[in-house]
């Protein structure tokens, strides 16, 4: 037989090691009947002299409050110190795993960055000693033209020379 799930519906049930649930009803059914003849000398029978339906509908009435005890249950839990404990170290073990997270990041951040600026340093390190080195070169070259204006101050000029 193909199963197929249809739009709208939850997903198919997944086939797993548990026992039936009709087998666990079975098996609750049978339990109760046990307490009935403990509790009454006798399992249920019809014609029993009691108004079934009244029964089924009281019982109808206290599922019904205890299914609403229980959303309301999963909705709200109730606030006691063990579930109060329990949330703080929740909320702690949240926060501490995002802090950790966000220390990461920036301890990789910071290691990126240190590199980046090693390289950066490297490079103005390099440019720097070429500067220093072109300085040096220029003074070097205005030292030769003092030198050369200074032999040229000294040369007698072209009026001395023709007087």
């Amino acid at each position: 037989m193909s199963l197929r799930q249809r739009a709208g519906d939850q997903p198919l049930p997944v086939a797993n090691d548990h026992s039936t649930i009709h087998e666990q009803v079975c098996a609750d059914l049978m339990d109760r009947q046990a307490l009935g003849i403990t509790r009454y000398g006798q399992a249920l029978q019809p014609h029993n002299g009691r108004n079934a339906l009244l029964d089924a509908y009281q019982e109808a009435l206290d599922l019904s409050t205890y299914l609403k005890q229980l959303l309301l249950e999963r909705e709200r839990p109730v606030s006691t110190p063990d579930a109060d404990m329990a949330r703080l170290i929740l909320n702690c073990t949240t926060a501490i795993t995002q802090l950790s997270a966000e220390v990461t990041r920036l301890h990789t951040e910071l290691r990126d960055a240190s590199v980046r600026h090693k390289e950066e340093a490297g490079r103005l390190r390099d440019a720097l000693a070429r500067e220093q080195d072109a300085a040096a070169t220029l003074r070097q070259n205005v030292r030769t033209l003092q030198g050369q204006v200074a032999k040229l101050e000294n040369l007698p000029s072209a009026a001395t020379r023709t007087a």
